[in-house]
């Protein structure tokens, strides 16, 4: 199933304490609400994060489309709070 946005942003307020460079493994990625989610959150608040590494798993071809979207999203995102982001 997808997560839901509310969800994904409520699992994204758990962390705690984040390094200056976040590697993030998403292994049932889905269309990547839960990375964009996390992405989203960080970037209103970069204090000590300069980049972030997401690797992400998603083996339905439907769905792989939307993920490279939200990824794509995320690097803007991220390039306009000053942060790096890469994804695999």
């Amino acid at each position: 199933f997808l997560t839901p946005a509310p969800v994904a942003d409520f699992m994204a307020s758990l962390f705690g304490p984040l390094p200056e460079t976040v590697r993030l493994l998403d292994a049932g990625a889905g269309a990547g609400a839960l990375t964009a989610a996390f992405v989203s959150r960080v970037c209103k608040q970069p204090d000590t994060v300069h980049a972030i590494d997401a690797t992400l798993f998603e083996r339905d071809p439907f769905i792989q489309g939307a993920l490279l979207m939200a990824m794509q999203g995320c690097q803007q995102v991220c390039a306009q709070a000053g942060l790096r982001f890469t994804f695999t």
